[in-house]
């Protein structure tokens, strides 16, 4: 099974957190819980392949998608009143890197 491959059946999996969810999720992310972090990853598949999508090359920019949003995940629970929301955050990220 390729990388791209695994990302699709995770995609297929992915269920979205309630926002208390992933507030709670953030908050132990922010005190080293690396498995709220994958969790919170996780989650957020389906908004990591929808701005890919809208950038172009799907399988070239998965990876680097993943990156930014674990990337915002990090840099949110370090200042989380830098951003409106965890959403927008996420977002930031994962276009940035795409760009990049």
């Amino acid at each position: 099974m390729t990388k791209f491959d695994h990302f699709l059946t995770k995609l297929g999996r992915s269920e979205p957190l309630s926002y208390e969810e992933e507030y709670a999720l953030l908050e132990a992310v922010a005190w080293g819980d690396m498995i709220a972090r994958q969790r919170i990853a996780e989650s957020r598949l389906k908004q990591v392949a929808s701005i890919v999508w809208e950038a172009g090359a799907i399988s070239d920019h998965i990876l680097t998608a993943n990156a930014g949003l674990l990337r915002a995940i990090d840099m949110f629970v370090k200042n989380p009143t830098k951003w409106k929301d965890f959403d927008t955050c996420a977002e930031e990220f994962i276009k940035k890197e795409i760009e990049d």
